[in-house]
């Protein structure tokens, strides 16, 4: 279930979003997409898969100790303490370790020379469960992140970000973050499984959270343009202990196809109001409304 956002004080950032990311170790998402048209996307260039025109493929978020580090920014940080995890000897992986065993806490951060940058990331960061479980906004990306680089509040010009081979979420949804016009989470790409191409999903990504960037931070042009988006049909949600939960289904992805109806029936039940999207769909054909309103009877 969607969790609400919650206020958290600037002295338990750090602590908070390791126990959300913590949380996130023991869920995957799978997301159905559809490119609308035969653009390549960068992943099919990169794995010189079949392009894609206008069939469904899927996507495989999972979560990894070792992506948690680069998420909360301390990466920014200008304290050794909180740098260390790319060199002598120290890897991001470790930082996860540290925070969770009390050598890393939130009291170190107060002497940061980027502080509150860090501190809204990691806000960001304790809500990414409930931003990708409502996000609808997916683009293709293939490219690099600029985020201003400043040092005692002065801007020294735009520091990149290595970032390619990610899709973005763009969250445009203002009861998320009402300060925030934009958040874009990154996603690296780290596969891709080829089915047969008489299956309607014959491209399934592989991808793992790598950066987080809010419209305050970023360059002046937006992330949106010039990015194929992708259109979500469906977002689910499994978790360790073999429970799935399916979090929004498109309309049109079930417009004439009774037996996914019925495969989905708890989603439906929960809100009379996704039958009645369904059977408002342009592309419904009549029999399948009177069928589909036969089956809303009966239940």
């Amino acid at each position: 279930m969607t969790k609400k956002i919650k206020v958290i004080k600037n002295s338990d950032k750090l602590s908070a979003a390791f126990s959300a990311y913590n949380s996130l170790l023991n869920i995957e998402y799978e997301i159905i997409i559809k490119n609308g048209g035969c653009i390549e996307s960068f992943a099919e260039k990169k794995f010189s898969a079949p392009t894609a025109c206008n069939l469904e493929k899927e996507i495989l978020i999972s979560f990894f100790k070792e992506n948690f580090y680069h998420l909360t920014g301390l990466h920014h940080s200008n304290l050794t303490k909180l740098t260390q995890y790319n060199r002598n000897g120290k890897t991001q992986a470790n930082f996860y370790d540290d925070v969770k065993n009390g050598k890393v806490t939130d009291e170190d951060l107060q002497n940061s020379e980027r502080k509150d940058y860090i501190l809204q990331r990691l806000e960001i960061l304790s809500s990414l469960e409930t931003i990708i479980d409502r996000a609808s906004n997916l683009r293709d990306y293939d490219g690099f992140l600029y985020v201003e680089n400043k040092k005692n509040g002065v801007v020294k010009g735009k520091e990149k970000i290595g970032a390619a081979n990610c899709f973005i979420y763009n969250n445009e949804n203002d009861l998320i973050f009402p300060e925030a016009d934009n958040i874009f989470i990154f996603f690296s790409l780290n596969g891709v499984k080829t089915y047969p191409t008489k299956q309607p999903r014959y491209l399934s990504y592989c991808t793992n959270p790598c950066s987080i960037v809010f419209k305050e931070n970023v360059e002046e042009e937006d992330y949106n343009r010039g990015h194929n988006r992708l259109t979500v049909l469906v977002r689910k949600k499994d978790y360790a202990n073999n429970k799935r939960e399916t979090l929004y289904i498109a309309p049109g992805y079930v417009v004439n196809r009774m037996n996914i109806i019925k495969k989905e029936l708890e989603y439906y039940k929960a809100d009379k109001n996704r039958f009645e999207a369904v059977l408002r769909h342009p592309k419904a054909t009549e029999e399948f409304k009177k069928e589909l309103l036969s089956f809303m009877e009966s239940l």
